[in-house]
This record gives structure tokens, C-alpha cells and sequence, in this order.
């Protein structure tokens, strides 16, 4: 259906009826405005017509995806300071360090690496956390979680790690921030954990995976600083 309309005291179309919508959101057609298509006796303002369904139309409220603290309130220490993230994971690596050695010295080290599965835990939160407000796959909470259900965290390794290279890679292409991380070594890192529970093998490979681990997390402590930093400019 063809439309006319008045602009500036002047006659202006035909339009489709279909591009109604983006005069309205230029301002070309308002309420007010006068319009007129065949089968009507006068021009008539356009809320008064079919056209009204289009200027009635109010799009949702916009909510942000992005966490609260993101923005307001109290921030955790690390949105503020995010150079504390290197911290914890460079702890993390003293944790690890020493405590596999000390494991063959009648299991002392365990409490060490009890420790540093912990922060390593915390920093996979928090990495999640930070892409939020991008189209991640999982949440925080589930990122973590899933990874204590017994055999099921076989498949929710690949989630919580390679899924978290993937998705932060994606939420720094969208938001233009500086940052990648190798999603190869996040692979691998994901295979030499699983191959950890093969007889003998696994000894070799939880070695690799230590190191594999130690250098991809850093990846990610980089990109969530960079994240983070691109959020307060």
C-alpha cells in the first residue's frame, strides 16, 4: 500500500507502507503529520490512520547484561586493581611449584595444591564474569560448578576452557578490545587433562598440563586486564 504525506507544506510520495517505519524513525512522519493513501476521502493526520501502529510502537526497555557491580555500587578489588589478577595467578604458580615436589615427601605438598586449584577456580570465575555482557555459553557459576560433577566434567573441561578462549576472543572482536588468546593451547590444555587419567601416561601429560595451564591462564589474566581497563575508558 502506496502512502503520501505533507514535509514542509509540501506533497511528498509515494511510499510504501513498509518503509513507514524508518520515516517515523527519522522524524519525517509524526503524529501530526498529514498523510493520505487511496481509499480515504481527505488527508488525516497519520495517528489517526493505520500508520498509528507504527507510531504507537515503544521499544522494550534496555537492560544491560553486564553485571551490577560492573558499574555501580561496591566493585570487587579486582575490577579497581585489576594488576591483582596477576598476582593471584603468579601465586597460584608458587602454590603448584611447590606443592607437586613436596607430594612425594608423604603427601605434604597436598594443602599447596589444594591452594592453588582454589585460585585457579577464583580466576575462572572471574574470567567469565568479565564477558558477561558479551554472548557467552554458560555463566560463572556453572563454569565452575560443572567442573566437580564426576565424569560429566569430562565434556565441561572443553566448556569452562577451551568455550572460555572462544568466547573471550569473541566478546574482544565485538567490544575492539586489544586482546587474544591462543585457543590451540587452550585445546591442548584440555587434552592432557583428559589423557591425565591413562596409566603412566597421565604421569607425563599432568606435567604438561601444569605448564600448558600456567602459560594459557596468564593469556587469560592479560586479556581480562585488557577487558577491563577498555570498561573505564
Amino acid at each position: 500500500m502506496n502512502w503520501y504525506y505533507i514535509e514542509n507544506d509540501r506533497q511528498a510520495g509515494p511510499v510504501d507502507e513498509m518503509h513507514i517505519p524508518e520515516l517515523i524513525k527519522s522524524g519525517t512522519v509524526t503524529k501530526s503529520t498529514r498523510v493520505w493513501r487511496e481509499g480515504m476521502t481527505d488527508w488525516d493526520a497519520a495517528i489517526n490512520t493505520e500508520l498509528a501502529k507504527y507510531l504507537m510502537f515503544k521499544p522494550p526497555p534496555f537492560r544491560s547484561v553486564m553485571p551490577p557491580p560492573m558499574y555501580s555500587g561496591v566493585q570487587p578489588e579486582y575490577l579497581r586493581r585489576p594488576e591483582v589478577l596477576r598476582t593471584m595467578w603468579l601465586w597460584g604458580i608458587i602454590l603448584w611449584a611447590v606443592g607437586v615436589p613436596l607430594c612425594f615427601v608423604f603427601l605434604i605438598g597436598i594443602p599447596f595444591i589444594i591452594a592453588g586449584a582454589v585460585i585457579g577456580y577464583i580466576l575462572l570465575y572471574r574470567f567469565w564474569f568479565l564477558i558477561q555482557s558479551g554472548t557467552p555459553r554458560t555463566t560463572p557459576g556453572k563454569a565452575v560448578g560443572y567442573c566437580f560433577i564426576p565424569f560429566y566434567n569430562f565434556y565441561w573441561w572443553y566448556v569452562a576452557f577451551v568455550g572460555l578462549a572462544k568466547d573471550m576472543n569473541a566478546f574482544c572482536r565485538e567490544k575492539d578490545v586489544a586482546a587474544k588468546v591462543d585457543e590451540g593451547m587452550a585445546l591442548t590444555y584440555f587434552i592432557l587433562m583428559l589423557t591425565q587419567v591413562i596409566p603412566f601416561v597421565g604421569f607425563l601429560t599432568a606435567i604438561g598440563a601444569l605448564v600448558v595451564g600456567a602459560i594459557m591462564q596468564k593469556q587469560f589474566v592479560e586479556a581480562s586486564i585488557a577487558i577491563i581497563n577498555a570498561k573505564k575508558t
